[in-house]
């Protein structure tokens, strides 16, 4: 299927240059010059170029796209790398065909400070194939007519003006002048996203399948009910995005919360409309390796309004006609398929729940993760972390979310860690290990919910066993603490029985190997 890999620089990069530049004009500073360095270049033939795009006198910058082009019968690129003044945060685009002779760069460095002054934005590597000219210059395309564009960290335009420069091999023919081409503000203002460009799709696998689960379902009026967004037979997938749609007099939708198969290190987008009936998400994860194999993706909270039946199905956009979009680590396409559900809805309302005294379900309160939860009533975590659909690393669970506790003792439970405070009765572990275990996942997850926050009870480490102990402060992460001491942050959750390495909560105490 055919898509168009600025519809990722719009919603998976929050690649300013091509959404928040849009209709901009402002000047912010003095021109800066992109030239070629140096303007021309000599060579014989097998030898190798390297050839530097510098920037000079830029105030602010942030971001960069460039498209270039070169003589594919007197060059070839080798490879095309970051030059270091702008950090490869998030790379958008980095490919080069040396079949039409063209070079498309883009990226952007997010959260530091924008860099200023000159340096080289990006360093091109030639082989020289065969005697002659070619002339490096600029491109145009048609979401950037000029073929450079520049932006601040408020989404500014940066004006610039571009020196192309030539390579020579053997005794070719002297190539043109190099040409100082200023660029306009209105020249770096990308045209409308159209789905003329196909973007390089990576090796060739089975196509993934993004699926709604469960296919259907059936509801009571006024139930709160989870519809996941799974994935089956990922290979190298690192953003996505979708745009869903559904009957907005049958459902509506209270929550949208990520699946935990990528992690959510740039949300794009994260909005609903139950008015129109459309959700749209979009994130990319650009600090982790890529994710494989099978997952959640989305997780839709939504509310059954009255009697009918909706389906939950793909809606196609400008920037993704499908309404499906998935890429890996450097903004390939990959190949997918889609499968929609449906919802029932009933006319009959859900009775009011059973207390949780009686139902054995735990409700999520804040600073709760499954470990705890385990402990509070001697139940193996994985076990219920299976029995409520939770079957995705890190194993997140959220405040207000119902659990399901079933009858699986923890027969090897540890001796110390913390312990959640329990919400209902725990039955002798004789009986409990009698009753079957469940396997249907709880979905009844409310509204809103008001759960008084009770202090968690945390059974002090062993200093002997420490090398120190860290107390956590507001804002921390187990990844951070790591780099901290010089310890993996796996090791460290190991160390300190934390099943979900990505919760850890201000005041606890860790134990540092």
């Amino acid at each position: 299927m055919s898509r168009n890999l600025f519809s990722i620089r719009m919603y998976l990069a929050l690649m300013i240059i091509a959404t928040s530049l849009l209709g901009t004009s402002v000047l912010a500073q003095g021109a800066a010059v992109v030239r070629v360095d140096p303007s021309t270049s000599l060579a014989q033939v097998n030898d190798r170029v390297n050839l530097p795009i510098k920037i000079e006198n830029v105030a602010s910058v942030t971001a960069f796209e460039i498209h270039l082009s070169f003589d594919p019968a007197v060059l070839e690129v080798v490879e095309v790398t970051n030059g270091g003044f702008i950090a490869p945060d998030f790379p958008v685009q980095n490919v080069f065909d040396n079949t039409a002779g063209t070079i498309d760069y883009a990226v952007a460095q997010l959260n530091r400070a924008a860099a200023q002054g000159s340096g080289t934005l990006l360093t091109i590597v030639f082989r020289a194939k065969a005697n002659g000219s070619s002339t490096v210059n600029l491109r145009s395309i048609p979401t950037a007519a000029g073929g450079l564009l520049l932006a601040d960290e408020n989404g500014a335009s940066v004006q610039a003006s571009w020196v192309s420069g030539a390579v020579t091999v053997g005794s070719g023919t002297t190539a043109a002048a190099p040409t100082v081409t200023p660029l306009a503000a209105t020249s770096v203002t990308p045209a409308p996203v159209t789905a003329t460009l196909t973007p390089t799709v990576a090796a060739p696998q089975t196509a993934a399948v993004v699926r709604i689960d469960p296919a259907s379902i059936s509801v009571n009026a006024n139930d709160a009910f989870n519809i996941l967004v799974k994935v089956d037979n990922a290979t190298n997938l690192s953003a996505f995005e979708m745009h869903l749609s559904f009957d907005a007099n049958q459902l509506e939708v209270t929550r949208l919360i990520n699946g935990g198969f990528l992690a959510a290190d740039i949300v794009a987008q994260n909005t609903f409309s139950n008015t129109a009936g459309t959700i749209d998400y979009a994130i990319s994860q650009n600090v982790r390796p890529a994710s494989q194999g099978s997952g959640t993706l989305l997780t839709i909270v939504f509310r059954a309004k009255s009697a009918g039946t909706s389906s939950i199905v793909s809606r196609s956009v400008t920037t993704a006609p499908d309404g499906l979009l998935l890429s890996d680590s450097n903004g390939r396409v990959l190949p997918d398929t889609w499968a929609s559900g449906s919802v029932k809805v009933n006319s009959t309302s859900t009775p009011t729940p059973t207390p949780a005294t009686t139902s054995r379900i735990h409700v999520v309160r804040f600073g709760e993760w499954l470990y705890c939860i385990g402990r509070a009533y001697a139940v193996d975590p994985m076990a219920i972390a299976r029995t409520n659909g939770i079957t995705w690393w890190p194993y997140i669970i959220f405040p207000g979310q119902q659990l399901t506790i079933p009858y699986d003792a923890w027969v090897d439970m540890p001796a110390s860690g913390t312990i959640c405070q329990p919400q209902f009765s725990v039955l002798p572990a004789a009986t409990a290990t009698a009753v079957p275990v469940t396997s249907t996942p709880a979905t009844v997850v409310p509204t809103a919910i008001v759960a008084t926050v009770y202090p968690l009870t945390a059974t002090p480490v062993p200093s002997s066993a420490c090398r120190v102990v860290h107390v956590v402060r507001s804002g921390e992460t187990l990844y951070r603490i790591g780099i901290l001491y010089g310890v993996s942050y796996t090791e460290i959750a190991r160390v300190n029985q934390i099943s979900n390495a990505w919760l850890i909560y201000a005041g606890q105490q860790l134990c540092i190997p």
